[in-house]
């Protein structure tokens, strides 16, 4: 790995404990599947670890990174059947609560379609615990949590700055890079 100022890295690696740590507490919820939202921000905080392994792949070690990537990839496809039927739901609920009176004749079809959403539904929770299961034992989540702590505890040595002028000027970069990315796209 080449030199990385230790600000930048500082970020880097704290940007990415506390999407890890995010997505941690969110698996909780998604095993337990009580609740929509755990399904919808373990993506989220995926979505963005995968976003900062990119943006910031010379603050780690790009074998170990690649890997890590792979895994979170696999997290957020295993979970989007589920996120899908869970917004499915969620529309006809709203759905179904706004029936006037003059709708009523509807409700019984509303609510045989909200039953075999729910059954879908409930039916893709088994592939949702294979995929956390398998995510646990390929001990991505463990690794990266050492290896982020490891880096934490060694630049607590150094004058990391996150506010350094390598670190605004990298800042800037990403947001002219998305930026262009997103008009080039309108």
């Amino acid at each position: 790995m080449a030199f990385v100022d230790p600000g930048y890295q500082l970020l880097a690696c704290r940007y990415l404990r506390e999407q890890l740590d995010k997505l941690t507490e969110e698996l909780r919820g998604v095993r337990r599947n009580e609740d929509i939202e755990p399904v919808h921000q373990a993506r989220v905080a995926s979505r963005r670890m995968r976003a900062a392994f990119r943006m910031f792949a010379d603050c780690l070690e790009g074998k170990q990174v690649a890997k890590w990537r792979k895994r979170i990839k696999a997290l957020t496809r295993g979970l989007g059947a589920a996120r899908d039927k869970d917004v499915q739901i969620a529309f006809v609920e709203e759905f179904r609560a706004g029936l006037t009176d003059g709708d009523k004749r509807n409700a019984p079809g509303v609510r045989r379609l909200l039953l075999r959403l729910r059954q879908d539904r409930e039916a893709l929770q088994p592939a949702v615990i294979k995929t956390l299961d398998k995510l646990e034992r390929g001990n991505a989540l463990a690794e990266m949590h050492g290896e982020l702590e490891k880096n934490l505890f060694m630049l607590r040595g150094c004058d990391a700055r996150v506010q350094s002028p390598f670190v605004l000027a990298r800042a800037a970069g990403h947001i002219r890079r998305g930026r262009d990315d997103r008009l080039a796209r309108a």
